[in-house]
């Protein structure tokens, strides 16, 4: 057996993550509103399907748009990357 150990971060991010999915996270704007139809930090998990050997991203309701700083882009692109190295070629 054997057991996973996530950080502060890890763990309040899917608190947050299960707060939005039960529809009681109150909006947060760490940046501001990026335009007029910005509701909000938001967050998603990126996971692989084995199955059908591909890279998912799952949000916790409809998205049409993401606005991410430079920190948040590059940590969203190296998720994706080592996500995919997870799939067998």
């Amino acid at each position: 057996m054997s057991a996973q150990h996530h950080s502060p971060a890890e763990i309040e991010a899917q608190q947050r993550m299960l707060q939005e999915f039960l529809g009681n996270a109150k909006p947060r704007f760490p940046r501001g509103h990026l335009s007029p139809t910005d509701e909000g930090e938001l967050a998603f998990a990126v996971a692989t399907d084995e199955n059908k050997k591909a890279v998912v991203i799952r949000f916790t309701k409809p998205v049409d748009w993401i606005g991410l700083d430079r920190k948040s882009a590059v940590h969203l692109a190296n998720l994706l990357v080592q996500r995919a190295g997870d799939l067998e070629p």
